[in-house]
């Protein structure tokens, strides 16, 4: 019996060993865990020391977690692992905020109002975020649904749904473009940025140059903002264009009218045919924030001015004709335009 007792002592074999390895393992990350799970309580503190270590707005972005013996501070965003000791304090953390590519935008200047209904059916007023990718999806679903033809993008009522702003804040642009310049490993090789002139890009200008170190720009940074030499000459000549504002928007009234529908595209085209026009060039609808298009749009419409004369006294909804006044500074602008145009 004491013989088979001491059998029974033998050494353990390679499986309990391997057993016992894993339990070990398994109680260190235990006991990990449960230090986490008891982080709120410390974070709170059993005494006013502790409690003034964790009220610093840093820490409603990090999740504090005891990794290798040591505490670490992950990002909720990006996942990134900073040092989370007290000793290191804050501000290592707030910078990281500050510079963070993945940080979700959420400001009020980005959020509009929208009413919901509560499970009582009460209304009640919430906030509503664009969403681009959305907004494409949607409009996808309305042409296959309702079968709308692809050329319902020169009709007027579409050009103007178009023009309605979006979600385009300096915040959202610079990110955007800051993530591209990672992605494509440019952010070390860029000396200049040339857009147009408007307060937006402004201040998108400084938020890049606090997430891209100027020590990696010409002159660090000095020359990186560019203003658009094309920009500012469309915005001299819109002024200049304002002269004769009012014939323009005659001349644009009349193209949106003929472009509006098929059946009216066609009846210009067979009028055009008719009276042997022998330019074949598609009435195009000016974009406003272009002076280019402009011009292209006056100089089109002047191969075809005895075809809305004609087309006058054939549909009794076409209102505003353009005059012989109208027509005549017309010819004057688009001389002028035709400079700046061919050497832009």
């Amino acid at each position: 019996m004491e013989s088979n007792d001491k059998e029974g002592e033998t050494a353990p074999t390679v499986g309990s060993q391997e057993l016992a390895s894993k339990n070990e393992s398994v109680l260190i990350e235990e006991n990990e865990i449960t230090q986490n799970e008891n982080l709120d309580a410390e974070i709170m503190g059993a005494d006013s020391g502790n409690k003034r270590k964790f009220i610093s707005p840093a820490w409603d972005h990090f999740e504090r977690k005891l990794i290798g013996g040591k505490w670490k501070a992950i990002c909720n965003n990006c996942k990134k692992s900073l040092g989370g000791e007290s000793k290191n304090g804050t501000r290592h953390l707030l910078d990281h905020i500050k510079t963070c590519l993945h940080k979700k935008q959420k400001t009020i200047k980005q959020s509009l109002l929208q009413p919901t209904k509560s499970n009582d059916e009460r209304m009640m007023l919430g906030t509503y975020h664009f969403n681009q990718d959305h907004g494409r999806e949607e409009l996808a679903n309305m042409i296959i649904l309702h079968e709308y033809p692809l050329s319902m993008v020169d009709h007027v009522g579409f050009r103007r749904f178009i023009y309605v702003p979006c979600s385009h804040t300096a915040e959202v642009l610079a990110n955007s473009l800051v993530d591209c310049l990672l992605d494509w490993n440019l952010d070390r090789k860029l000396s200049t940025l040339t857009i147009d002139n408007c307060t937006t890009n402004d201040a998108m200008i400084e938020l890049i140059l606090d997430k891209v170190p100027p020590s990696s720009l010409i002159l660090e940074g000095k020359l990186f903002h560019m203003r658009c030499c094309a920009h500012i000459l469309n915005l001299v000549l819109r002024d200049g264009l304002q002269l004769i504002i009012g014939s323009i928007e005659i001349i644009r009234y009349s193209v949106g009218f003929w472009t509006a529908t098929p059946k009216r595209d066609e009846k210009f085209i067979e009028t055009a045919r008719q009276l042997k026009v022998p330019s074949t060039k598609k009435l195009e609808l000016v974009c406003k924030t272009r002076w280019n298009s402009t011009y292209l749009m006056l100089n089109t419409v002047l191969k075809y001015k005895d075809v809305f004369a004609l087309l006058k006294h054939r549909e009794s909804l076409y209102k505003r004709v353009p005059t012989k006044d109208d027509w005549s500074k017309v010819r004057e602008i688009s001389s002028k335009l035709e400079i700046f145009y061919d050497a832009t």
